[in-house]
């Protein structure tokens, strides 16, 4: 088991796991995290990353959600002992989605970066093609539904999402209250994670985005909007 034990809302914690969410400031977090140094964390972003996760030593994982995590949000990881604080920020369905598109058309060297590069532009892609991260892709992570790239049970997903962010397992915090949200978690952790105020939100125009593409991403994410409207008003009824 990890060094680390933690007194969260008079609960005891011996890991904590932060999901980082596509395009919601995690690679900011994530360099800062690095940078503690009381704290042994595996970063999980390779496909044999995980391979490497040793329940002895490590007392915090962070990385982008795999087969690893997929199903085990709020719950136990299968091979970590102990018991699981979850970390997660969130960002507005729709700029997320936005984003994540940009973000694989011009960095992502496989076949979803491919296949995106097949279309002119963000307007033609979401009228003609589709990929299952753009469509309520923070229910499909957040749930303990295994099987997140299926569209099934929709609805089941966001109602277990909003079950599991609604517990006392995961901190929830937001790309567009950042700092307080740091603040608050530092204040839980007891970690000093200050990282640059610079967050990178990428190299696009919004302008170039139509109204109709806005439209149809509003549509896919429809549950996804429900629930960052729910917890981001839990978010806010703490800070009054």
């Amino acid at each position: 088991m990890g060094v680390l034990v933690l007194e969260l809302k008079n609960k005891l914690y011996d890991k904590l796991v932060f999901i980082h969410l596509t395009k919601t400031a995690g690679g900011t977090l994530k360099s800062e995290v690095g940078r503690q140094s009381d704290i042994n964390p595996l970063f999980v972003y390779d496909k044999d990353d995980w391979g490497k996760y040793d329940d002895s030593t490590h007392d915090v994982i962070y990385g982008h959600p795999d087969t690893w995590l997929f199903g085990n949000v709020g719950k136990e990881i299968p091979g970590v002992s102990g018991r699981i604080k979850y970390i997660a920020f969130l960002r507005h369905p729709i700029l997320r989605t936005i984003s994540h598109y940009y973000h694989l058309r011009n960095h992502d060297e496989g076949p979803v970066g491919k296949k995106i590069r097949q279309f002119p532009d963000i307007n033609v892609f979401f009228n003609e093609s589709y990929h299952w991260e753009f469509e309520n892709y923070f229910c499909r992570i957040l749930s303990n539904h295994e099987n997140v790239t299926s569209n099934d049970n929709m609805e089941s997903k966001f109602l277990s999402a909003m079950d599991i962010l609604g517990g006392d397992r995961v901190f929830v915090g937001f790309q567009e209250f950042f700092d307080y949200s740091l603040q608050r978690l530092n204040h839980e952790i007891g970690f000093k994670l200050a990282p640059d105020k610079n967050i990178n939100i990428g190299g696009y125009s919004l302008f170039d985005v139509s109204d109709e593409t806005i439209g149809l991403i509003k549509r896919l994410n429809h549950f996804d909007l429900r629930l960052y409207k729910t917890a981001l008003s839990d978010f806010l009824d703490e800070m009054d």
